[in-house]
């Protein structure tokens, strides 16, 4: 019964993570929504990858905590500082994003900082909730990552996703240049308003 625990509590802190993250997108989804413009364009699409970046990244991080010990082993322990730089790096550019949108739109400031203040929260949630649930279970004897995930594994996975990312923004973009039935959007330029 004892062993029990532990995986009811990940159970809960993964379902709560996918309400938070629900919440979170649609959240930011109206309030972006409600503060643009009806012919805001590439600056509301900015701000929609900025809300993303910021609920995402932070889950992806707590994911890997609660699940994997990244002090275990060397290779652990370098995957693990590439994990945050990876996440600071969406984390700043979500910020560059927010902020782009907010100038493009005239939006008010009170959107920047809920949009950085928030994400830094959750960002901090997610580690701590990530290592306690991890430090909760019995420590397991487990192999070296290296041979968990072999390193070739790793790149070819690393070579699909993005792949796969990077044809999505292409084929929706498209599509969203292609649907669009106001001609006066179908530029590549988003300039800001009364250029």
């Amino acid at each position: 019964m004892a062993g029990t625990q532990p995986r009811a509590a990940r159970v809960i802190v993964f379902v709560a993570a996918l309400v938070l993250v629900l919440l979170l997108t649609v959240g930011s989804g109206f309030l972006l929504g409600t503060s643009s413009s009806k012919s805001s364009g590439g600056a509301l699409l900015m701000g929609v990858a900025a809300g993303a970046g910021f609920t995402v990244a932070p889950v992806v991080l707590g994911s890997w905590l609660a699940f994997w010990n990244p002090h275990q082993s060397t290779g652990s322990q370098r995957i693990y500082r590439r994990l945050w730089v990876s996440v600071l790096a969406v984390e700043v550019v979500s910020a560059a994003l927010i902020i782009g949108y907010a100038a493009l739109e005239g939006a008010p400031g009170w959107i920047v900082v809920v949009f950085i203040v928030g994400g830094a929260a959750l960002l901090g949630a997610s580690f701590a909730v990530g290592n306690a649930i991890r430090r909760s279970e019995r420590a397991a004897v487990l192999s070296p990552v290296d041979d968990l995930y072999p390193l070739e594994e790793r790149r070819r996975d690393i070579r699909r996703l993005v792949l796969v990312t990077l044809l999505t923004v292409v084929v929706v973009g498209c599509a969203l240049i292609v649907l669009d039935p106001d001609p006066r959007h179908r530029g590549w330029v988003v300039a800001p308003r009364g250029i």
